[in-house]
């Protein structure tokens, strides 16, 4: 099965890029999703009831948001922010600040998948 994570991997090579804005546009979509797939098999391991389409972003930083604890809740607040870098890295034209957010993108992300191992 593969590991969702190692996306991140992926996405801290291409940050290093700084300067090429579609290495730095792909390194937000690539933590992004580490961390939206990640999250996703972490509320259903069977990968069944969670829709693989554009609802289940929402659906999956929701469940986060109502969780039991305050890591919960984190995690959905760190999801939601780099849902929003992913859609403007990938749907506008202009991206001020890129470098910076490609980096802190990826640095969020690397939080995230580490409350993600453990939500306490």
């Amino acid at each position: 099965m593969f590991d969702w994570a190692d996306l991140l991997d992926l996405a801290e090579e291409l940050v290093q890029r700084t300067g090429d804005e579609a290495a730095e546009r792909s390194a937000i979509s690539r933590a992004y999703y580490a961390c939206f797939c990640t999250a996703r098999r972490y509320l259903d391991p069977d990968g069944i009831r969670i829709p693989k389409s554009g609802s289940g972003h929402a659906i999956v930083w929701t469940a986060f948001h109502t969780g039991p604890t305050r890591a919960h809740r984190r995690i959905a607040n760190q999801g939601r922010r780099l849902r929003l870098w992913r859609s403007k890295s990938e749907y506008e034209d202009t991206y001020p600040d890129l470098s910076k957010e490609a980096r802190t993108a990826v640095d969020v992300a690397r939080r995230l998948l580490s409350d993600l191992a453990s939500p306490q």
